[in-house]
């Protein structure tokens, strides 16, 4: 009986002793994984923080661009604004002197008029219609 047990206490350190190396290799066998996954854990971390600053460049150089732009259109659109100003004054000047011219010629010609009114029996303003019409087409421009 000693012997059988001895014999089974043997047998049990045995299985044991498998059993503890089994668990030992699988410990080494986890630790290999642990440091493989966690080599690739920096990789993926390194190229995700890469990732980032290059996303961070694109937006800040993005945002610059958008300013430069909208700095240049701004400055293109007051001198398009200044032309366009000045456009229109040029025209109203002109549009005023041409008024002044009509109105000097109007006045130059009631003068004459108004001695030649007694040979011709029309009256300035009378002259002064007909001839626009004669000259507009037809249309009274006064």
């Amino acid at each position: 009986m000693a012997e059988d047990r001895a014999t089974t206490t043997a047998q049990r350190a045995d299985q044991v002793g498998a059993e503890l190396t089994e668990t030992m290799a699988r410990v080494d066998e986890a630790r290999e994984q642990l440091a493989a996954a966690r080599g690739q854990l920096a990789s993926v971390t390194a190229e995700r923080d890469a990732a980032r600053a290059d996303v961070e460049q694109a937006n800040a150089h993005g945002e610059q661009r958008v300013a430069d732009l909208r700095a240049s259109y701004d400055r293109q659109v007051d001198q398009l604004r200044g032309e366009r100003d000045n456009a229109a004054a040029d025209a109203r000047e002109e549009r005023q002197r041409a008024e002044n011219e009509r109105h000097r010629a109007d006045r130059a010609e009631a003068q004459f008029g108004t001695t030649a009114a007694g040979e011709g029996g029309e009256s300035p303003a009378t002259t002064t219609r007909s001839r626009r019409r004669r000259a507009g087409g037809g249309q009274d421009q006064s």
